[in-house]
Order: C-alpha cells, then sequence, then structure tokens
C-alpha cells in the first residue's frame, strides 16, 4: 500500500491501517481543525476488483449518511476516484471485536462481557432496522468496540432497504449470511438477527461458528441453515433456545424484531444486574489492554519519544509536511453522475477507442502492399473493450 498522501474529498489520506479483500483502509483527517479528534476519519477505498458495483456502495453510504444511531457508526462523505469507490466514517478509537477475540483466544472472554458486547450489537441492529434499513454485512470484524467500552457496528457499504435483494451479486461474508442472503433473495431485518447469533456464539464460545469447514461447505450450509456448530452444547439450555430461534432456517420462524430477541437473549444469559453494571468498564480496561495507545495519544507525542510501531508512523505522517495531492475525487453528497452516466461515458470511451483503431488500420491498407496487411491479435481484444 502507498503512503503517498493524497485526497478523497474533503478528506485527507494521513496512513493505511488496514487492508483486505475488499479494499484498503486509511486513517483520514476532515478539512478543518488538526488539532480536533472530531475531524480524524477512516476511509475505505474499495478495490477496482470487487464484484459489488460502485454505485450499489455508493447507493448505500446515501442511505445512512449522517445518521446519528446509537452502537451504530455513521457515514461522513463518499464518492468516486479513479473508478475507485471510498467512504469515510467517523475514527473509532479502539480495535474490532474479531482482532479481541483472537488476542483472548486462550483465555476466552468474561461471559458478562461478551453477553455486553453482543447485547450492544443488537442495540445498535434495532436502531438500524427501525429506519427500515438492513445491515447485509454483520460480523466481528465489523464491529468496534471504543475506549468506553462499548460496541458499534460498523462498515456500512452493503445497507439496503429492508425487502431488498441482491442485484447482480450477493455481498458479505458467505460465514456471515442468512439463508435467504446467500441465496440472493430479499432480506429483511430478520436476516441481521440471523447472523448476530453466528456472531454471539463465536463471542460466547470463542470458537467459529462453521470450525475448519472448508468455503464450499460452508457456502452450502449458509444457504440451507441449521447448522449447528461443534461446541453448541456448552451454551446453557436457555442461550441456546433463544440462539435456536435466531437461527432458524425460515425467516417466518424466528425473531421478529431486535428490541425483543435483545429480551429473550439478556433474561436467558447468567448475567445478573450487579455483575452488568460493572462489565463496561471491564469491556474498556480490555480495550485499552489490547488495542494498545489511543491514536490520540500518539498524534501528540514528541517524534523522539517510544511508541509501538503503527502509532510511531502515524505520529511521523501526520506531523510530516502534506505534499503532492491527486486532484480531489468527487463526493457522491455533491452533485455527481447518475447510474447510468458512467456506463454512457465508458460507451463513448469504447467508440473513440474503435474509431482510432479503424483509423489505424485504414492508414496501414492504404500505405502497405496487400502482402503486408495483418489483423494482430491486440485487435480483438481492444474490440472487445
Amino acid at each position: 500500500m502507498s503512503r503517498t498522501p493524497r485526497r478523497c474529498g474533503p478528506v485527507t489520506l494521513i496512513t493505511p491501517v488496514g487492508s483486505g479483500g475488499s479494499g484498503e483502509v486509511w486513517l483520514g483527517r476532515r478539512d478543518g481543525d488538526d488539532d480536533d479528534p472530531r475531524n480524524l476519519l477512516v476511509v475505505k477505498r474499495f478495490s477496482p476488483s470487487i464484484a459489488v458495483d460502485i454505485d450499489d456502495i455508493l447507493d448505500s453510504a446515501q442511505l445512512v449518511r449522517g445518521l446519528d444511531l446509537e452502537h451504530v457508526s455513521s457515514v461522513i462523505d463518499a464518492g468516486v476516484d479513479d473508478e475507485q469507490a471510498w467512504v469515510a466514517s467517523p475514527w473509532i478509537d479502539g480495535l474490532d471485536v474479531r482482532a479481541l477475540l483472537a488476542q483472548t483466544c486462550d483465555e476466552g472472554l468474561d461471559s458478562d462481557v461478551a453477553v455486553l458486547i453482543a447485547s450492544d450489537i443488537l442495540r445498535g441492529l434495532s436502531a438500524l432496522h427501525a429506519c427500515g434499513l438492513v445491515h447485509r454485512d454483520v460480523s466481528p470484524a465489523n464491529v468496534m468496540l471504543d475506549r468506553l467500552g462499548r460496541a458499534v457496528v460498523v462498515d456500512l457499504d452493503f445497507v439496503c432497504r429492508s425487502g431488498m435483494a441482491a442485484t447482480e451479486t450477493v455481498p458479505g461474508t458467505v460465514a456471515y449470511m442468512s439463508p435467504e442472503h446467500a441465496q440472493g433473495l430479499p432480506v429483511d431485518a430478520r436476516a441481521d438477527l440471523y447472523v448476530w447469533a453466528i456472531v454471539a456464539y463465536e463471542i460466547l464460545i470463542g470458537d467459529a461458528f462453521y470450525g475448519d469447514l472448508g468455503d464450499g461447505e460452508v457456502l452450502r450450509l449458509a444457504r440451507t441453515g441449521g447448522y449447528r456448530p461443534r461446541r453448541f452444547s456448552v451454551l446453557s439450555p436457555a442461550l441456546q433456545q433463544v440462539l435456536l430461534k435466531a437461527l432458524a432456517p425460515d425467516p417466518t420462524d424466528r425473531f421478529t424484531d431486535a428490541t425483543t430477541l435483545l429480551s429473550a437473549f439478556t433474561s436467558s444469559s447468567s448475567s445478573s444486574s450487579s455483575s452488568s453494571s460493572s462489565s463496561r468498564p471491564a469491556l474498556a480496561a480490555l480495550v485499552d489492554k489490547h488495542a494498545g495507545p489511543t491514536v490520540h495519544f500518539a498524534l501528540e507525542q514528541p517524534r523522539h519519544r517510544a511508541a509501538p510501531a503503527k502509532a510511531a508512523q502515524i505520529a511521523a505522517d501526520i506531523s510530516g509536511e502534506v505534499h503532492g495531492f491527486d486532484e480531489p475525487s468527487v463526493s457522491v453528497f455533491r452533485p455527481r453522475v447518475g447510474p447510468g452516466g458512467r456506463g454512457l461515458a465508458a460507451a463513448v470511451a469504447v467508440v473513440v477507442v474503435l474509431v482510432l483503431l479503424a483509423i489505424v488500420l485504414f492508414a496501414r491498407t492504404a500505405t502497405a502492399a496487400p502482402s503486408d496487411i495483418t489483423i494482430h491479435g491486440a485487435w480483438p481484444a481492444a474490440c472487445s473493450m
């Protein structure tokens, strides 16, 4: 990943902080007061090779832009840069649930802390569903834990309106899909609740829901439902009953909404009111332990002082002179080309290429002997652009 500073709309990209199958994640800073931590953003730049259409990503960003929901992140801005979609959201200082589970795999999470995280996720989904929206990509990697011990549902890149089906491709992660989602059928809140049960199991047990099964088998099971993970019996009978209802293959057999599921889940857990009141500070302490120094702490450090590699790099990048920006990309929340605009531009580009190639071929035909005229292998490739 390049560390060359550049612009995404009103956001200055500072340093990459991660990458995955869908693209790169950057720490960014919104134009304004450099000392205001609220101007720190996380920017996801999608790989051009991702199967999901750019317009679908931007439409999802438009649905959630500016939402202020409990336990749910928001979208500050989004756009396209060199045919590469990007989405900017508030920076959450902490670590994601997947990272926490990986770092605590030996001892596991305290049961009250695990219940708190799973409950916060449900609270976030409940708020999102109340807006008529479905997340479609709930997973441990898409839940951030902040320094106050709160779980926040993030990565709203595939959010859709309730009742919507996938278009050309099915977005999301196969291991975290409901049967109807995996089949490309219309989804509603109950699809998110199915996936929540998968995530809740992993948080409570500390083991992958599908264990070490191969991708093909996971896809088959995701489409049919009804799978029971290998350590399911470790859960209490009450918790098993709640998760089994949430995991029903038929959506009509599941909980109807996140609020009802939350009530059933907290009632079935072994957490007492006294232990639950201390679980949020315990989670905050756990985040501080495993996430390392805060970004804000790293930004304030003199460059000669020691700091972990990532924090030191962030501090160096921010304190260094910023130069050599690319041209700003277009924000989706300002006037932009409509869904058919890019298709028209692409068609015009193809026509131009074909015309130029025809001119070149005509020129060669006019100047060469008949025996010298050859249609090269590159010609069909150019025609198929």
